[in-house]
């Protein structure tokens, strides 16, 4: 496998994983705080 090809595959997956944790997120009701302000 080329590594131009491998590559993609890995970008592939990584936007597919991305996916499914954001799907989930909405799915169970779970809100992250990313940037979280101090008052």
């Amino acid at each position: 496998m080329e590594l131009s090809q491998e590559n993609e595959l890995l970008a592939k997956i990584i936007a597919y994983n991305l996916t499914v944790v954001i799907h989930e997120m909405y799915e169970n009701g779970i809100n992250p705080e990313f940037f979280h302000r101090k008052s």
